[in-house]
């Protein structure tokens, strides 16, 4: 108590005295402005407190949550209701709570979505967990940007696949339905295309109101900075907290940008892996690629397996990682 500036718990400065015994170990419960500023001033290795906007509540036992996740049986479940805390990263060291049915049904969700019908070998490139962890932790986020656009088909006009923008409206349409600022990114050549379909999907109802489509300038750091950072009082701060790439090329280790053939497409491809590499070094911005055959944005994190494992992925793996990797068929 003393590093708090509590001298004698039977009279404190401010609320009730406390009795304690021998071995008790006392937890001062403040309000959620002066917590934080309480554990910051202790200078302490280790420390938890909650924030204006992070607190949890539940009516539900934490006893009957029964194991946590990692030390549970094969097949077993705890009770559905029941919460159980998820470590969503190790640096920064994060955690998040889920209900255990809620859990359950994810991971069910994640299994599912292995199949691999162009039989490309994803099941080498599957995080296990992955799907859970990055759904914590955009559930915490505030402002999401969708990163999509894949221009395979060099000899087609346009030469974007077609499963990542619907994927990222999909997205959209979750993130905003839970309260989320959300904006779609892709190469400037194809803006006007993914506007489009942002219409499209306005009239079609699967949208409720429209999405920004929005186009990165210049190639480099400095114009990823001006991309990602807007000036704040104190300081550039994010206008994202959490960047999503959805079926997006990724820079290979070499810097160029292939399709599942081999074929450089680096010049349908704007550089929008800077905003992933600024977002290492940026606090408070966090990650999350998708992809299905390791040449995509953010799986750089697994380009050992794709390259061992997935057709042509000497040439073709990203080399660009992201903090949550997810592998779908």
């Amino acid at each position: 108590p003393g590093l708090l500036g509590i001298r004698d718990l039977s009279a404190p400065d401010f609320g009730d005295s406390v009795s304690s015994d021998p071995g008790d170990v006392p937890v001062f419960w403040a309000c959620g402005v002066t917590g934080v500023e309480a554990v910051q001033s202790a200078h302490l290795a280790l420390a938890f407190t909650h924030a204006p906007g992070c607190m949890f509540v539940t009516d539900v036992k934490g006893q009957s949550a029964g194991p946590a996740p990692e030390h549970r049986e094969e097949g077993e479940e705890g009770e559905a209701g029941a919460p159980e805390v998820v470590c969503v990263s190790q640096d920064p060291l994060r955690y998040s709570l889920v209900s255990v049915g809620a859990a359950s049904a994810v991971h069910a969700l994640e299994r599912h979505v292995q199949l691999d019908p162009g039989s490309r070998g994803i099941k080498h490139l599957h995080v296990p967990g992955e799907l859970l962890r990055a759904a914590l932790s955009l559930s915490h986020s505030r402002s999401v940007l969708l990163i999509t656009g894949f221009p395979t088909h060099v000899t087609q006009q346009p030469p974007e696949e077609t499963d990542g923008p619907p994927g990222a409206l999909a997205m959209a349409a979750a993130l905003r339905a839970l309260g989320k600022r959300v904006a779609l990114a892709t190469d400037a050549r194809a803006a006007g295309l993914m506007r489009d379909i942002v219409t499209d999907a306005l009239r079609e109802g699967v949208l409720d109101e429209e999405v920004p489509v929005v186009t990165m300038e210049g190639r480099g750091q400095d114009a990823a900075r001006a991309f990602l950072l807007e000036d704040g009082p104190e300081g550039p701060t994010p206008r994202y907290d959490h960047l999503v790439a959805i079926e997006r090329a990724g820079a290979a280790a070499d810097g160029c940008y292939y399709n599942a053939r081999k074929i450089n497409i680096g010049h349908l491809v704007d550089p929008l892996d800077e905003l992933f590499w600024l977002a290492r070094d940026t606090r408070g911005v966090s990650t999350t690629g998708i992809g299905d055959g390791g040449n995509e944005l953010g799986m750089g994190r697994v380009s050992e397996a794709v390259r061992a494992h997935v057709k042509n992925g000497d040439v073709i793996a990203c080399a660009v990682p992201a903090d949550f990797t997810i592998t779908t068929g």
